[in-house]
């Protein structure tokens, strides 16, 4: 049913005039998007004209404003660039300590040039939630690829493969050159 406003209609309502409805325009910002409102408000813009500049609500610029600490935060801690143009959402992992653990374990994985597949990193993700979460069941953590997928978005990891001889070369046994 088109404007019903209920979950499947794409479009939001806020209420009807007369025999209209009121359909508000819905638009997602992105990362990138969201941290110029924030610098424009910095510069002591009001959140009105600011609202106006970037064709949104009044309401949706207070609550940029409001979060800003943390889009900024996560904005800061990505090592991927080009994460802010696509991005549109932050959100926290639910097992905080798990997630900056798998991360680093990566990332040394990688300054190895060693090649780190899904399954790699979903066995590794589920030993350290044994470590890190010693009072929890094991089973309420499920290294799915559902997981994966998030945890992968969440850092700006692509799934690319590593090539060359380097990767298995033994560089101590070259000497000089």
């Amino acid at each position: 049913m088109k404007g019903s406003g209920d979950a499947s209609s794409k479009n939001s309502t806020t209420g009807s005039v007369g025999s209209k409805v009121v359909k508000c325009k819905c638009s997602v910002l992105t990362l990138e998007r969201k941290l110029e409102i924030i610098a424009e408000v910095k510069k002591g813009k009001s959140r009105r004209l600011v609202a106006g500049q970037f064709d949104v609500p009044k309401s949706t610029v207070s609550d940029i404003w409001k979060g800003r600490e943390k889009i900024e935060s996560f904005v800061s801690a990505s090592e991927c660039p080009s994460l802010t143009k696509k991005r549109c959402i932050v959100r926290d992992p639910n097992y905080e300590k798990l997630d900056q653990a798998c991360h680093v374990w990566f990332l040394q994985q990688r300054s190895k040039r060693a090649p780190v597949s899904g399954p790699v990193l979903k066995e590794e993700a589920l030993q350290l939630f044994a470590v890190l979460y010693p009072d929890l069941n094991v089973d309420s953590f499920k290294a799915s690829s559902g997981w994966l997928h998030k945890f992968s978005l969440r850092h700006g990891i692509k799934s690319k493969a590593l090539h060359g001889e380097s990767l298995y070369a033994d560089l101590s046994c070259i000497g000089d050159i």
